[in-house]
């Protein structure tokens, strides 16, 4: 058996795909291509792109056949992997409550300030929200409590803003 005169090659060498992401491995133009993961064959997976997601394939090693002239050679594998992320958290601050109400609810003097900070990590696509409702031009990890109701926050990590927690 000869050596093939070209070692096909895997794009993106490091993928590195959000929850819920979607993406392409590639490699060049031969007269035709089988894509394994994990060192198992992919039925079907026969052309020069191989669609992925972050849910089945992060975690696993990708390879490809590919044969141009009736010489056939496999590229390097490469690894699929995926961004895991906790769950936003919120920290509060500022006075303390003069008591607690029937529901658990803290109680504050009026006058008193009082703060809810978006944990690290989440810093993109910012909304809180107030009863549900979005408060206008409230995008900053910290919002400063200035009237009663229930406050809730959504965003996203940096490296996924599409990632909406």
């Amino acid at each position: 058996m000869a050596q093939c005169t070209f070692t096909p090659t895997i794009s993106p060498s490091s993928p590195m795909l959000c929850p819920n992401e979607t993406g392409t491995l590639s490699t060049q133009a031969y007269d035709s291509y089988q894509w394994y993961k994990g060192g198992s064959i992919i039925t079907g997976a026969t052309n020069q792109t191989l669609p992925i997601d972050q849910y089945n394939d992060a975690g696993y090693n990708f390879t490809v056949s590919a044969t141009l002239d009736g010489c056939t050679e496999m590229s390097a594998s490469v690894l699929v992997d995926g961004y895991m992320f906790l769950f936003p958290y919120v920290i509060n601050g500022g006075d303390d409550p003069i008591s607690t109400g029937p529901s658990g609810e803290p109680i504050f003097c009026q006058g008193d300030t009082f703060s809810l900070t978006l944990g690290t990590g989440y810093d993109q696509n910012i909304v809180w929200t107030n009863n549900g409702v979005p408060i206008p031009n409230e995008t900053s990890p910290t919002l400063i409590i200035t009237t009663t109701g229930s406050y809730s926050v959504s965003a996203a990590p940096t490296e996924c803003p599409n990632y909406i927690q």
